[in-house]
């Protein structure tokens, strides 16, 4: 079996989907493109700031904008061990795996229930909760292990973007190609951001 760190996001339910977290992919069709935005869009806006109408709105009022979380991040999967992100975690801090590949910390997961990483000498031991040790799964995995799944998600999110880029660049020209940009930064997306 093989480890799986899947890129996601939090998000209301749309067609064709019932979960709360939606995979970002380069397969993404325009429904699951449409919702991603809507989502982003209304995680930042304030209380009394109306969702725009239309796509190219909801473009211009996020490329507004300078800074942008959105709940998500990664889904762990391997075999039948699953671990999604937890309350307050965020698809912005992503990359924070490569603190427990490189020995520099662990990962923010999210609380209630609280995932974990811990360090052993030759790998890592993931929980599902760490907080409450009669609910607690654990997984041993190997750095390489996790070096060549963050390998694979890092390439699931660049086709995500180009796939992002070109949705976006079609339905809102350059002010699209614009916010495509942006929503990489954000989430620090890409070589540029590693």
């Amino acid at each position: 079996m093989i480890l799986q760190l899947r890129p996601c996001y939090e998000g209301e339910s749309y067609p064709g989907r019932h979960t709360p977290f939606h995979f970002l992919d380069g397969s993404m069709p325009p429904e699951a493109l449409s919702a991603f935005l809507i989502a982003l869009f209304d995680y930042g806006k304030e209380h009394d700031e109306e969702t725009p109408a239309t796509l190219p709105a909801i473009a211009v009022g996020l490329l507004a904008r300078e800074e942008q979380i959105l709940p998500g991040g990664l889904i762990l999967l391997k075999g039948d061990y699953m671990i999604e992100p937890s309350c307050c975690c965020g698809l912005e801090s992503w990359r924070e795996w490569y603190w427990a590949l490189e020995g520099e910390g662990t990962p923010w997961l999210g609380h209630d229930p609280s995932p974990g990483v811990e360090p052993l000498p030759s790998g890592l031991l993931l929980h599902t909760d760490m907080d409450n040790e009669a609910e607690d799964e654990t997984l041993p995995i190997t750095y390489d292990e996790l070096a060549a799944a963050l390998e694979r998600a890092e390439e699931t999110f660049s086709e995500f973007a180009l796939r992002l880029d070109a949705w976006l660049t079609d339905i809102s020209g350059a002010e699209g190609q614009a916010l495509a940009v942006k929503i990489c930064d954000w989430f620090r997306i890409g070589p540029d951001h590693a």
